[in-house]
């Protein structure tokens, strides 16, 4: 994120995701976590993987707000 930037990302595996904001403010990153939400699952080539192990988001942003 360019400085100042913010941005709303779903994290969290196929069957339920958190709602966190990422803001960029002099270099620091700060997450907070907004609500709970579930997502249509994502198919096709770019969706998610068969339901075996439920994997999370590769490169997911950890939750890391008290």
């Amino acid at each position: 994120l360019k400085d100042g930037g913010r941005l709303i990302v779903p994290v969290g595996d196929r069957t339920g995701q958190r709602l966190q904001k990422v803001v960029k403010r002099g270099g620091m990153v700060c997450v907070t976590a907004l609500t709970e939400c579930a997502f249509v699952p994502l198919i096709g080539s770019h969706g998610w993987r068969p339901a075996r192990d439920s994997p999370a988001l590769p490169g997911a942003i950890r939750d890391e707000t008290p």
